[in-house]
């Protein structure tokens, strides 16, 4: 089952909230993710959400990431935490209803 999510990974942008400190963690991430490190980058936003569970942008990428790699119940879970710090972001819930598409669908 292929899924084609919008925007897949959130770059740093004049729209993007991240804080100071997180910020080099977040690129840390979307390098490893570019290079196909998944692992790599599943643990860089894992450490970003850590140091900011606020972040929406963490969420997302991690969520992504999870759904990539079939992790489902993982995906949902950060999907959901972006979708709540953020509820404004389309993105979110266009990949959050593909995903639970996906799910219906294998059911």
């Amino acid at each position: 089952y292929s899924m084609i999510f919008k925007r897949r990974f959130r770059a740093i942008s004049g729209r993007c909230r991240l804080t100071h400190k997180i910020r080099g963690v977040f690129q840390l991430g979307n390098a490893f993710y570019l290079k196909a490190k998944y692992k790599d980058a599943i643990l860089a936003f894992k450490e970003s959400i850590k140091l900011d569970p606020g972040s929406a942008e963490c969420h997302f990428n991690l969520a992504s990431l999870y759904s990539d790699q079939d992790e489902n119940s993982k995906a949902i879970h950060h999907f959901e935490q972006s979708k709540d710090l953020d509820v404004q972001n389309s993105e979110t819930f266009y990949n959050l209803g593909l995903l639970y598409e996906k799910i219906r669908d294998t059911d």
